[in-house]
């Protein structure tokens, strides 16, 4: 999407994302509001959870794309 943020995703290595990320996409989300994009996470791992995806929602990300 043009206009989208993307933050790469931290994570513990037990399927959830670094407290840190939520600095992150909070930052990610307010200069997305000034352009009008959105933020999404892109998150490197083999280890996500349910959990933690749902995490990353409610830290701002619009969209988590795992890989």
């Amino acid at each position: 999407m043009a206009g989208a943020f993307w933050c790469i995703v931290e994570d513990d290595r037990q399927g959830n994302p670094k407290k840190v990320m939520a600095e992150v996409l909070g930052e990610a989300t307010r200069l997305a509001g000034l352009t009008g994009g959105q933020a999404e996470a892109v998150w490197l791992t083999d280890k996500a959870t349910p959990e933690g995806v749902k995490a990353l929602g409610e830290l701002g990300a619009k969209r988590t794309w795992l890989l």
